[in-house]
């Protein structure tokens, strides 16, 4: 049997099951556009005061003139070393709040992080400026 037959008979017992998962494929993208609708039911009564809102760090500390939020994005080590490397800029980036010298990174009200982006916010969180220090494995 030569190779170019092997190969036409290998086509012919697949084929069959490779128009089958493409059929398949299809078929369940199309019930993705049927007409589901997912419909918001609208809210008898708004509470400011209900769930986690930036207003609770008023809780942990005087909240000044300064409003920083930082959100960092998801990306793999990419993401967690721009995150880091934001941080380092706004750690070395001094302000005067109220006559005193603080750093931008000191301002900051509400810190949020997804998949590589929550590792060095995570990490912030946990140890604060420990972990701009060279040689820093954390806790102490």
């Amino acid at each position: 049997m030569s190779r170019s037959d092997a190969r036409g008979r290998l086509r012919a017992r697949i084929q069959p099951a490779i128009s089958l998962l493409c059929a398949l494929a299809i078929a369940t993208t199309g019930l993705g556009c049927f007409g589901f609708k997912t419909i918001n039911v609208p809210l008898e009564q708004y509470d400011p005061d209900y769930g986690y809102r930036p207003t609770r760090n008023e809780i942990r500390r005087e909240r000044g003139d300064i409003s920083i939020y930082l959100a960092f994005s998801g990306g793999g080590t990419r993401a967690a070393a721009l995150a880091y490397g934001v941080m380092q800029a706004l750690q070395e980036t001094l302000l005067v709040v109220d006559g005193e010298p603080r750093t931008m990174l000191e301002e900051v009200d509400t810190l949020s992080g997804v998949s590589g982006g929550s590792f060095p916010a995570a990490y912030y969180g946990l140890f604060d400026d420990r972990i701009f220090r060279a040689g820093s494995s954390g806790a102490r």
